[in-house]
């Protein structure tokens, strides 16, 4: 089992909040699972993690069709 401390644990959420309400949950358990295999959790091995498991679940939107609209930067 891990600990994380308050500044951590507002890390995770701020990595969870571009995720889709369906991805989230996915998103923790497969944080969780890959912070059980972390000796020590400190900032930067969590961010390390974070960065690594938000890649797998963060779906980017497509930008380049603004709802049949022209992007305003072209």
């Amino acid at each position: 089992m891990f600990k994380l401390n308050d500044e951590q644990r507002s890390q995770v959420m701020r990595a969870a909040a571009p995720l889709g309400r369906g991805t989230r949950l996915a998103f923790m358990r497969d944080l969780a699972t890959e912070l059980t295999k972390v000796d020590l959790i400190g900032d930067g091995a969590l961010f390390r993690v974070l960065r690594e498991v938000q890649k797998r679940h963060f779906d980017a939107p497509d930008l380049s069709r603004a709802h049949g609209k022209t992007a305003k930067y072209r």
